[in-house]
């Protein structure tokens, strides 16, 4: 479940020196459309863009898909599941690069490259063996492995 706050006098929760220490939710969405847990993914670390965060969710038929949505509302701004075996694979985000509105990241032999205002595949490859490192930019658009 992911979930937003709002300031709502009547469900905030004060401890007795002032301090907030509960807000009420201002959205919350299921991240598995058909309301049962599935293992789906693995993010290290946050992933924000234009002050929205992506979220990794499931269809309820075994997709998986990185999600951007948007924190004022909840509602699902794109789905990302262009992974070579979508079925089969989580989508396993350990260390990614973030320049502008590109995302990249590497996981076992696969690198992908996704625009994030379009939610779109910019690049993807795919080597014959496991690869364990990182993408680094270089400069413009070019990125060392």
């Amino acid at each position: 479940m992911a979930s937003c706050h709002k300031e709502d006098a009547n469900l905030l929760q004060i401890d007795p020196d002032g301090v907030v220490f509960s807000l009420p939710y201002q959205w919350k969405k299921s991240l598995h459309n058909d309301k049962s847990f599935n293992s789906n993914a693995y993010l290290s670390q946050a992933i924000y863009y234009k002050g929205n965060i992506a979220i990794p969710t499931t269809n309820g038929e075994n997709n998986r898909f990185l999600t951007l949505i948007n924190s004022d509302n909840g509602e699902t701004i794109w789905n990302w599941n262009d992974s070579y075996l979508p079925y089969s694979n989580q989508i396993d985000i350990s260390y990614y690069y973030q320049n502008n509105n590109l995302l990249t990241y590497q996981t076992g032999s696969r690198s992908y490259g996704i625009n994030l205002d379009t939610g779109t595949t910019q690049w993807r490859f795919q080597r014959d063996s496991s690869f364990e490192s990182r993408l680094y930019p270089s400069i413009d658009n070019f990125f060392l492995i």
